[in-house]
């Protein structure tokens, strides 16, 4: 079954049910050791840290041999190579990373929890990366389904969408809120949970302590101001997305608006959403006023979401299919904190069928990049590659994650038996914004276990 997690999460706006988030990647200041990078001063912004070339695989299927898998790959040699894995408790649900301090939160919503793991940085390329190891963890009740996790890695904090469990269809999830400053002992902050729309989608600017989420239900934009008092919708808020994004008058088959994928950019203060809509599939961006509030106060105190502006993509879904360049399908994107580029995975018809793609994106105007130029101008398809040559066009049910220091694109695929392993492909990114397929040191496509559903690149 392909686009397990897409579809679930469709489903979930109208039935509670176990499904995939998307990935989601936090972003740090420390440059090496497991410590914390320092005090933090309100009102400023951190700079990124480059990331360590190490890219976490998660899974939805156990593999052949009935394991639940963690995997990671490295990035930051002369080919992509498989780093390792390490077994789970069960399957994956959502993956985030929180690279300033150095954990990774793993929903399982078929074992009611999330799990957190303390990661280490490799010391060089050469060296191998230590295993993740177990630090502590949450369970939920029998009622209670986890379904999402974002950390603030300024503030250590970690955020769990919790959906109920009633038999009947739900608008409302639960968020929690950890304290995660000893990621052994997961502390819920007090005056939490508290009531948010239902989404898989969530994401943060840890600098101005704001919190957007796609809903599903919806299919709005919230943003909102949020710490350990609890949470608070900006003015303006939320988004009407499809009201933003209409369907032209000359194209009024096309329905089904879905929004996927939320990512921040605090540097530029942006943050990015996915439209999934058929042949108006594109990239949602917001440019937000760049107040960084000061102690004791909240960004939403000066700024209302009616003072966010719409940057468009490059695809002028104004246009007919037929006059333009279009996906079929959007699924996550990917940002490069060094420029401000964007990475997205969709799917594009390959003379065939619907397969998947990825695109890219200039920071500046987000004007379409010239990619691998495997269709209408832009885009890589993912391919099966053997000794350097392209094989099959894969299907993907949507992880992306993007490694900013050696400027690599992570994407996965599935089999076409989902029982079957998936496979993890790479690219490599160049200045001028042409992107090259990257391979193992035999020219193949790596494989991954059964049902990659996330990726965080650490």
């Amino acid at each position: 079954m392909h686009n397990y997690r897409f579809l679930c999460s469709a489903i979930l706006a109208a039935v509670v049910m176990g499904c995939g988030s998307s990935a989601s990647d936090g972003s740090n200041i420390d440059g090496g050791s497991n410590t914390d990078a320092g005090e933090i001063i309100p009102g400023t912004l951190p700079d990124p840290v480059p990331s360590v070339g190490v890219a976490f695989v998660a899974h939805f299927l156990p593999d052949p041999d009935t394991e639940n898998k963690l995997m990671w790959f490295r990035t930051d040699g002369a080919t992509p190579s498989l780093g390792g894995s390490i077994a789970l408790d069960g399957p994956t649900q959502a993956m985030a990373l929180d690279r300033r301090n150095n954990i990774l939160g793993i929903v399982s919503d078929a074992g009611r929890s999330v799990t957190l793991y303390r990661i280490t940085r490799p010391a060089s390329a050469s060296a191998p990366m230590a295993a993740p190891t177990k630090a502590g963890s949450i369970n939920f009740g029998s009622n209670e389904l986890p379904i999402s996790v974002v950390f603030n890695d300024l503030n250590k904090r970690m955020y769990v969408s919790v959906s109920p469990i009633t038999g009947e269809p739900t608008t409302i999830h639960q968020l929690h809120a950890y304290d995660v400053s000893n990621p052994d002992v997961p502390t819920l902050i007090s005056g939490f949970p508290v009531d948010v729309p239902a989404s898989v989608y969530h994401a943060l600017d840890s600098a101005r302590n704001l919190l957007f989420i796609g809903g599903l239900a919806d299919d709005q934009l919230h943003g909102y101001d949020l710490d350990d008092s609890g949470l608070r919708e900006l003015s303006g808020s939320p988004l009407d997305l499809p009201t933003l994004f209409p369907v032209p008058a000359t194209m009024p088959s096309q329905t089904g608006f879905q929004v996927r994928s939320t990512t921040v950019d605090p540097w530029r203060n942006r943050v990015y959403a996915v439209r999934s809509q058929g042949i108006l599939s594109e990239l949602m961006a917001f440019e937000y006023p760049d107040t960084l509030p000061a102690s004791g106060s909240r960004y939403g105190d000066t700024v209302s979401m009616t003072d966010f502006t719409l940057v468009p993509d490059g695809f002028d879904t104004s246009l007919a299919g037929a006059d333009r360049p279009n996906l079929l399908e959007g699924y996550s994107v990917g940002l490069d904190t060094d420029n401000g580029d964007v990475f997205m995975l969709g799917n594009a018809f390959n003379g065939n069928l619907s397969t998947a793609i990825v695109a890219n994106f200039k920071a500046t105007d987000l004007s379409l990049q010239t990619g691998c130029n495997d269709f209408e101008g832009f885009g890589c398809f993912v391919n099966h590659y053997s000794n350097n040559s392209p094989g099959a066009f894969m299907q993907t049910d949507g992880a992306l994650c993007y490694d900013t220091t050696n400027k690599v694109v992570v994407a996965t695929s599935v089999a076409s038996s989902e029982d079957d392993p998936g496979n993890v492909h790479f690219y490599k990114v160049a200045t001028d914004g042409t992107l090259a397929n990257w391979h193992d040191s035999d020219g193949d496509t790596i494989a991954a276990s059964s049902l990659p559903i996330e990726a965080s690149c650490f």
